[in-house]
């Protein structure tokens, strides 16, 4: 199973103050039956010391993602992000929105792009072509 991780960022703030959230990088490649994983920074803006949990959203069928930990606390500021996609989830492109909420502040949002390539050794069927003679 091959997996390619390209650079890239994705960072937003909360226009009230409390967090800034950050993943990196913000693009990955990840092979059918494959999984890939990136890294969310939580950013205390002001001296904001609640709990942060972390989840995921915009995910097509056969995709999951998980988060070690999922729950960022005291002075954790660094969380896994595992994006698992199944066999038969299709080639092509879609956006992860991870979010980060904690009581008494605005939830906040940042963008991660996976790319679904073909599973190594996988044959993609292509649209028949007219031979020519």
């Amino acid at each position: 199973m091959a997996l390619i991780i390209q650079a890239g960022c994705a960072e937003e703030s909360s226009p009230n103050g409390g967090i800034g959230l950050a993943v990196t990088p913000g693009v990955l490649s990840v092979a059918q039956g494959g999984s890939g994983t990136t890294t969310v920074t939580l950013s205390r803006i002001g001296g904001f010391g609640s709990p942060v949990t972390l989840t995921a959203s915009g995910l097509p069928a056969g995709v999951t993602v998980t988060f070690a930990p999922p729950e960022l606390t005291g002075t954790t500021a660094n969380a896994v992000m595992t994006v698992g996609v199944g066999g038969s989830v299709p080639v092509g492109t879609f956006n992860v929105t991870i979010s980060g909420s904690a009581p008494g502040i605005n939830a906040i949002s940042v963008v991660c792009q996976v790319t679904v390539t073909a599973a190594t050794g996988s044959v993609q069927s292509a649209a028949p072509r007219a031979a020519s003679y």
